[in-house]
């Protein structure tokens, strides 16, 4: 229809070629789109500087595939404005809950120091990490809250407790606020066993769930998967968790590589002994 396509996110990055040969896409943001999307459009519109002049994108010039060079991370997150959920009909985004609230995601920092054999978190937002303000995570908070009308949220950070003392002035900002707030997050099963104080102001600051990567009852295959645990952590966590009064959903990986028929029967019979979500 004579549109100008431009796709992003970790899929496009990692096979623009494959993406763009259907010639039904023109451009592909590479890595962090913010800026890099905002400067390919000023560039389309006034046509005063050319294409390879825009850092992170790749595109086609008269057949041949041109990526120009990767765009440094967005070192202050807190440069970037909260998303504009005002040019959304939101009311079709407050279909998803948790119990009977509508519940909205969150991402308070980009970067993961772990790097799993089987993520391209680390990959595609770096292994540094590069977290908001406590302030402007408030801020947006608030926000959804108020004027959305959201009860709940879901923080999508890839580790959201890497920091526990960011997450326990997180917690007291809520509480302070006075926010009835439910919420959920991601993290990882060593960061919890290590902060129970974190886990307990979690729960007083509105968290009702915690999603955790189990992956495998197997110590080789954590190995395998780079995971960094060891299965006895994940026992002593869920305990923990489940002593704390928090829901808990577990991810579980089988047939890895060097899985066998036994491993992944003490995988799965793993999961029903844990008796998580």
């Amino acid at each position: 229809n004579g549109c100008t396509v431009v796709m992003g996110g970790p899929h496009p990055g990692y096979v623009d070629e494959e993406i763009l040969s259907t010639k039904k896409v023109d451009f592909i943001v590479r890595g962090e789109g913010e800026v890099t999307f905002s400067e390919l459009v000023a560039v389309l519109e006034k046509k005063s500087n050319p294409l390879d002049s825009v850092q992170g994108i790749s595109f086609f010039s008269n057949g041949k595939l041109i990526r120009t060079s990767p765009r440094p991370f967005i070192e202050d997150l807190n440069t970037l404005p909260l998303p504009a959920r005002h040019l959304i009909p939101i009311e079709d985004y407050q279909r998803t809950r948790i119990g009977n609230r509508p519940i909205t995601p969150l991402i308070t920092s980009r970067g993961c120091p772990y790097q799993c054999a089987f993520c391209s978190s680390s990959h595609f937002w770096g292994t540094k990490i590069r977290a908001r303000s406590v302030a402007s995570v408030l801020s947006e908070i608030e926000e959804v809250y108020q004027r959305y009308h959201f009860q709940a949220v879901a923080f999508m950070d890839d580790t959201f407790n890497l920091i526990p003392k960011r997450v326990i002035e997180i917690c007291h900002g809520i509480l302070e606020k006075k926010l009835d707030l439910w919420w959920w997050c991601l993290s990882r099963v060593d960061l919890l066993l290590r902060n129970e104080q974190m886990v307990q102001e979690m729960v007083r600051a509105g968290a009702k769930s915690v999603f955790i990567g189990v992956e495998s009852a197997s110590s080789e295959t954590l190995e395998e998967l780079r995971k960094g645990i060891h299965v006895d952590e994940t026992v002593q966590t869920v305990e923990m968790l489940k002593r704390n009064g928090l829901d808990i959903h577990a991810s579980y990986i089988l047939a890895g590589l060097h899985d066998t028929v036994q491993t992944i029967h003490n995988t799965i019979r793993f999961a029903r002994r844990l008796d998580t979500n």
